[in-house]
């Protein structure tokens, strides 16, 4: 089958393919005049992603699985249109020869194997068409992926609060100064004169009255007697001189 002839008898079922991992593609298909020429890539290799399972990109019978020079564990899928689909760094085969599988089914864990050209897991999708073999781009085949979402905009941080406002000083209040004030001005109070106080003419001071001891009385009644008549006569002579 020419080229030509191949592009337009798969133009119409290239959304039918399903991708055999989930990650990005690594490396695009490269072909030159000589297929065979050093530098060229016959094929696409595609990151595992998310998946550690390596699916089948179309269904149809396994016609090779099992290890190949510098291209590890491979399984190689003949399709009901004659496209031989080749997926080769796989980890452990999970089909065999001969097997039929479906468009998405399990063929191989995650590898790599072989002479490895990337540092995470991937596989490496082949495409050939016609007797030749000749080489064709997997993307061809393949459905389109939908764009990545980007991640949601950070939601910008809030404006800082103003500083509160400072309310301005209050006006300062005039101060009386008080009227300066002169010693002819004052007025000084004369001091108060003490009034003298005489006692009147002729007059004595009074004569504090005397105590008596207390004599211890003697025996006898005639001296008790005598010691009251004294003490009333004294107490009498002290009133008169009031």
């Amino acid at each position: 089958m020419s080229a030509t002839a191949w592009t337009l008898t798969t133009a119409s079922g290239a959304q039918a393919w399903a991708w055999p991992a989930d990650g990005d593609v690594l490396r695009e298909f490269s072909l030159g005049d000589n297929p065979y020429a050093g530098g060229q890539h016959r094929g696409v290799d595609v990151a595992l992603g998310g998946t550690r399972m390596v699916r089948a990109p179309v269904s149809g019978k396994v016609a090779f699985a099992g290890q190949v020079p510098t291209s590890g564990l491979t399984v190689t899928i003949l399709a009901a249109d004659g496209h031989k689909v080749s997926l080769t760094h796989l980890g452990p085969l999970l089909v065999k020869r001969d097997e039929l599988v479906a468009e998405g089914g399990s063929v191989a864990e995650a590898g790599p194997s072989g002479t490895v050209e990337h540092e995470v897991p991937y596989v490496h999708l082949g495409v050939r068409i016609g007797d030749e073999g000749t080489y064709v781009d997997p993307l061809s085949l393949l459905p389109p992926r939908a764009a990545p979402i980007p991640p949601p905009a950070s939601a910008a941080p809030p404006a800082p609060a103003p500083p509160p406002a400072t309310p301005p000083p209050a006006p300062e209040l005039p101060t009386a100064e008080a009227p300066p004030v002169t010693v002819s001005e004052t007025a000084l109070a004369p001091m108060p004169t003490p009034i003298a106080t005489s006692a009147p003419a002729g007059a004595s001071a009074p004569e504090e009255p005397r105590v008596l001891a207390a004599v211890a009385p003697a025996d006898g009644p005639e001296v008790r007697s005598g010691l009251i008549a004294d003490i009333a006569a004294e107490t009498s002579s002290a009133r008169t001189k009031a």
